[in-house]
């Protein structure tokens, strides 16, 4: 009878743990994207937790265009995604939704993805990769549908922004003559 009880709580747990990871990375969607639900011009951006790989990319980016541009300034321009908003993936948001996005969430394992569509286009918009980092989920890569699309020959890879800006990391050191910088292991 014991055994049956154990085996009949270890079955309820499971999908109990489900139900609050896909709620725990929706409430970290809706946290991202409640700035966007202004009519502010510069919405106020709550980024997410991120993964120390991530971490070390963004910040890797930022120093090494801060270098770049004691040589020139602003020469590290278009580097960083710093010329659009990587969140809306667009410059200017106006007649965007955040309100109507539809996201859909997927968990296996340590691993999540939110899919997301703001445009209401068939193809989705953005997908925001997760690991679990102890109780909780942090952002590790952001897959940027837009760039497969709009770059003829780009690889599928192409649309991983921290690979992208690992790319713009060392296409900045080869113009400063720096050894190239490879990201941490995730």
């Amino acid at each position: 009878m014991r055994h049956w009880l154990v085996a009949l709580l270890a079955l309820i747990a499971v999908p109990a743990q489900a139900q609050s990871d896909d709620a725990a990375i929706r409430g970290i969607v809706r946290s991202i994207y409640a700035g966007y639900q202004t009519k502010a011009v510069s919405p106020n951006i709550k980024e997410p937790r991120a993964t120390a790989r991530f971490t070390a990319v963004e910040k890797q980016c930022a120093a090494t265009a801060r270098l770049l541009d004691k040589t020139e300034p602003d020469a590290s321009y278009g580097y960083c995604a710093n010329d659009y908003g990587v969140w809306c993936q667009c410059q200017d948001f106006e007649g965007i939704d955040f309100a109507n996005m539809k996201v859909d969430v997927t968990i296996a394992g340590t691993d999540a993805t939110a899919t997301l569509n703001f445009t209401g286009g068939k193809d989705p918009d953005l997908r925001l990769s997760f690991k679990r980092i102890g109780k909780g989920w942090a952002l590790d890569d952001i897959w940027e549908y837009n760039r497969l699309e709009s770059e003829e020959g780009s690889e599928p890879d192409e649309a991983s922004y921290r690979k992208r800006l690992v790319l713009n990391i060392n296409e900045m050191r080869e113009t400063l003559n720096l050894p190239a910088w490879a990201e941490p292991k995730g």
